[in-house]
């Protein structure tokens, strides 16, 4: 309970430092536009309320469209005026994030806690980080159920293009035949004619759909084997590391972002975004488990945290998804998701 209360109020804190830093980049109009902004939409939703406790849907439903057409031209100019007063806060963001030790004043990467010349551990970097002891429970329970004996390898794969394509089309195209003899037999050959135009048109949207989808996707394979960890994007190895050479594993749960692994040796990390992977939640859950198993037999240290605010902002977590982009970019062309 106090866990959870915790990590509501960083949230909270985190959320209104940043509203507030974007706010402090808006002109004196936009601060002001924010306010009539903000007034506006409580008095409409207020009126609306008020209506429909009095009237039926049916009477005011032409009012409540006129309200919308009214709402539309303000949210698109409030957004415009945000957008550009986001853009001038993360560049100052950026600028105070190359931090420098309160030891030796040498620099400090983002996501360090340890000074790469003192080598002393900073801990004030990880105030916004805290234990996640339920779901580390149930990654070590779902370890110990499965068998003792390790297997040679495991390994989870991101999205596979063909066999998704071809299920998908292959299946539409299947019911688009036996719809259209079905139809045949109780309609006649016109409306048969008929229903697979209408299936051909179908299937042409699902091709289009599928095509996209297949362009926004990157292409991973997470491999682990008693001697190494590897990534593989698209097809070539992006990060691999021997179980050797790691110190530790530390696994960052971020809400809405997913799991980020942080690999760490004695001279350096190295951190990785599943999800800027495009793996879904299921399969970063499965190499979490993978990872627990493994690390526990091999006697590696690995643990769960929920990380919040600076120890992955917003512009690091950009940084991360670009470094990946670029990297699956260069082998295949691939569309660019917003992170």
């Amino acid at each position: 309970m106090r866990e959870s209360e915790k990590e509501k109020k960083i949230l909270l804190k985190r959320y209104w430092e940043r509203r507030k830093g974007i706010r402090n980049e808006m002109s004196l109009f936009g601060k002001i536009y924010e306010i009539i902004f903000i007034l506006t939409i409580i008095i409409i939703l207020v009126y609306i309320f008020y209506l429909s406790h009095i009237y039926e849907v049916e009477e005011y439903f032409l009012i409540f469209l006129y309200l919308c057409f009214i709402i539309l031209p303000l949210l698109i100019i409030f957004s415009i005026i945000n957008k550009k007063a986001l853009k001038k806060y993360n560049i100052k963001v950026k600028k105070k994030r190359i931090n420098f030790c309160i030891y030796c004043n040498g620099k400090i990467e983002v996501f360090s806690n340890v000074c790469p010349y003192y080598r002393k551990k900073l801990d004030y970097r990880h105030d916004n980080v805290v234990e996640a002891n339920k779901i580390e429970r149930k990654f070590k329970k779902k370890s110990a159920e499965n068998e003792s004996v390790l297997l040679e390898q495991e390994e989870v794969i991101s999205f596979s293009q063909k066999s998704f394509a071809l299920i998908f089309i292959g299946s539409t195209i299947v019911m688009i035949i036996v719809f259209a003899i079905i139809v045949l037999f109780l309609l006649g050959a016109r409306a048969m004619i008929s229903t697979i135009i209408g299936g051909s048109i179908i299937l042409l949207c699902y091709i289009i759909v599928v095509y996209f989808n297949v362009l926004l996707t990157i292409i991973s394979k997470f491999t682990i084997s008693k001697h190494a960890i590897k990534l593989i994007i698209e097809k070539q190895v992006y990060f691999q590391i021997i179980w050797a050479d790691i110190k530790d594993i530390e696994i960052f749960k971020i809400t809405f972002k997913g799991y980020f692994l942080k690999m760490n040796t004695l001279q350096n990390y190295e951190l990785i975004g599943l999800k800027f992977c495009d793996f879904n939640k299921n399969k970063q859950e499965k190499i979490i488990e993978a990872l627990f198993k493994f690390s526990e037999k091999l006697n590696k240290p690995i643990s769960i945290k929920k990380a919040f605010g600076p120890f992955i902002d917003d512009i690091g977590m950009k940084e991360l998804y670009d470094k990946i982009y670029n990297f699956a970019r260069s082998q295949r062309f691939i569309l660019k998701r917003n992170y």
